[in-house]
């Protein structure tokens, strides 16, 4: 179980890097609004569900 925990941790803090860098090539211009919540809509949902999932523990 805490295998899983930690590579769940592991993913959660890649999604946190992966929107930070959308956030980045979106304020340059490199990426639109539209390729932005194409790219960061799941990473946010998962973010959230592992946080919901903490609380519960």
């Amino acid at each position: 179980m805490k295998e899983n925990n930690n590579s769940e941790q592991q993913l959660k803090e890649l999604c946190i890097i992966l929107i930070n860098i959308l956030n980045s090539m979106k304020k340059e211009g490199i990426i639109d609004e539209q390729q932005y919540l194409k790219h960061t809509k799941l990473k946010k949902k998962f973010i959230e569900y592992l946080d919901k999932l903490e609380m519960l523990q």
